[in-house]
């Protein structure tokens, strides 16, 4: 995404003349004013445990993640100045971020 938020709102050309000026000083800016992508996950997980003897049982599983296949984003670059400021650059390799995971498996109780 090429802008996730109004990245004409910031700008450090103020701090550097305060700064050249020999008067440093902070932005005026909120604290956690940035807002990130939100993540919508949903898994499915379907199974079933079939009774061989009385003592084990044979259980079938077959496991969706991230079923809806939804693209989570990593934060938006946050560093003012930059080409990339406020773009939506990647996607998280690990966890739920990822693309939909389909699984089977087969598993023997006893």
């Amino acid at each position: 995404m090429e802008r996730w938020f109004d990245t004409s709102c910031f700008s450090t050309a103020g701090m550097q003349a305060a700064l050249a000026a020999g008067t440093p000083r902070f932005g005026n800016s909120g604290r956690n004013i940035m807002d990130e992508p939100g993540w919508r996950v949903w898994d499915l997980n379907l199974y079933k445990s079939t009774p061989l003897t009385e003592r084990t049982a044979l259980e079938i599983r077959f496991e969706l993640y991230n079923m809806w296949n939804t693209p989570h984003l990593q934060r938006p670059n946050r560093s003012v100045g930059v080409a990339a400021f406020g773009q939506l650059t990647a996607q998280p390799d690990i966890g739920s971020g990822s693309p939909r995971s389909i699984q089977l498996g087969m598993k023997l109780l006893w």
